[in-house]
């Protein structure tokens, strides 16, 4: 009898040390994680992790390896909590390091009944809160194969380059993720599989978003601002580029009120400009009219064989001034094309632009029709021949898809190449715009 209870005391002993519950875990931006936490009731110690091994199973066990022996990541979980545990009234209070892949963030989270309540604080000194419920089992928060059906369905109807559906790394990409799909368990996840799986993919941005339900829609309040480095100087960065005509007009009159002589745009980094302001400050800094180039979708592609000539152009399309272009809807419409009327009072002093390796997308464009028709010095790096527009489309309720759905194509109908986008001055180390306050005079 007695060797019997000691024997049922050996076996219940775990359970009396160790607690192992599930809990489903809401983000301030409405993200959802599946975590387990055990605590360790003698050693005051607890761990908290996502589904086992799921990064592992993301990178590939050479990879992971690989990332686990030059130190980047410590866990085989997206994400991996480790800490102490203490009583606060009826609270337990759990406070550690968050791991998340190769980042590591400090955390502090309460545990009362069946809720849950935490933070932890990024590299940014922000604090991000959590919240959660007690659930039963470790059972999938969603329907990850159906978003992951969803999100491959959506990129054939819609992905700008038809080529690029039978890439060799797309299928791969599929293949992948398709052997994943029902492994995963969390948002955070299937975040982690798509972001890394698509680093190799021919074309980006191809990102999974879990859509934010408490975020609300913010009226942009904009204000056309000028920065004057140096005398008759004008400095134009990315998010301060017309959008409307008012804007232009606005513009134009600040630079001819107070007598700038020298303009410089400041493309460098990744300045997402929209399609609309090259044409407003094309037309600003030429005095000849021409037509730029041409950004079809695949509802134009997927009906006609070839693109039309540059002449030709508005017989399908308009340009992007013309009628105000919707950001979010582009996809439904057969294109666009740059169409370069020379504004009433144009430029008429230097212009520079400052470009680097991030420049991308409509700046590549910009970069590209300025230095074919002389309108301004190009200064820095390589921009990026990615030239495309992206747009977020929806999946469902809850998530949406950022893709390429238009590529930029120059008025001989053909792609960008590095030459196109070679600059003027080329500066490897130097500070771009220092260089060109410098060489001012």
């Amino acid at each position: 009898m007695i060797r019997l209870l000691f024997l049922t005391f050996t076996l219940f002993l775990p359970a009396l040390l160790f607690s192992q519950t599930y809990w489903k875990i809401t983000s301030e931006r409405g993200e959802q994680l599946l975590l387990t936490i055990v605590i360790n009731e003698k050693k005051n110690e607890f761990e908290a992790f996502t589904r086992r091994n799921a990064l592992k199973d993301i990178a590939g066990t050479f990879n992971y390896f690989l990332a686990l022996t030059a130190g980047k990541i410590q866990y085989p979980e997206v994400i991996f909590i480790e800490g102490k545990t203490s009583r606060e009234a009826d609270s337990l209070v759990l406070t550690g390091t968050f791991y998340y892949i190769e980042k590591r963030f400090p955390f502090r989270a309460a545990i009362y009944g069946n809720h849950i309540s935490g933070r932890f604080i990024d590299y940014k000194n922000k604090f991000n809160r959590m919240d959660g419920i007690r659930v039963p089992t470790s059972k999938p928060l969603n329907d990850y194969p159906a978003v992951f059906n969803s999100g491959i369905s959506v990129t054939e109807r819609y992905l700008a380059n038809p080529r690029w559906l039978k890439s060799e790394e797309l299928l791969d990409f599929r293949s992948r993720l398709n052997e994943l799909k029902s492994l995963i368990s969390d948002d955070y996840e299937i975040g982690a599989a798509w972001f890394w799986l698509s680093r190799s993919l021919p074309f980006s941005p191809y990102e999974l978003n879990r859509e934010n339900p408490y975020k609300k829609p913010v009226a942009a309040v904009r204000k056309i601002t000028i920065r004057e480095p140096r005398t008759r100087t004008a400095l134009l960065e990315a998010g301060m580029l017309p959008v409307t005509a008012r804007e232009m007009d606005t513009l134009s009159l600040l630079i001819a009120k107070r007598g700038y002589t020298n303009l410089i745009i400041d493309l460098r980094g990744k300045s997402g400009i929209q399609p609309e302001s090259v044409e407003y400050l094309l037309s600003y800094l030429s005095q000849v009219p021409f037509t730029g180039g041409i950004y079809p979708t695949r509802k134009f592609t997927d009906h006609y064989k070839t693109l039309p000539k540059s002449n030709e152009y508005q017989k399908y399309f308009r340009s992007f001034t013309e009628v105000p272009y919707k950001t979010g809807e582009f996809r439904n419409e057969t294109g666009r094309y740059f169409k370069i009327t020379p504004y009433s009072k144009t430029f008429k002093g230097k212009v520079y632009l400052l470009s680097d390796s991030k420049t991308s997308g409509v700046s590549s464009s910009f970069i590209y029709l300025a230095k074919k028709h002389k309108l301004a010095t190009i200064a820095g790096q390589h921009a990026s021949v990615s030239s495309g527009i992206g747009e977020r489309i929806p999946l469902n309720s809850d998530y949406s898809l950022t893709m390429i759905i238009s590529e930029f194509t120059t008025a001989e109908n053909r792609y960008l190449t590095t030459t196109d986008l070679q600059p003027d001055i080329i500066l490897h180390e130097e500070d771009a715009l220092e260089y060109v306050l410098n060489i001012i005079r």
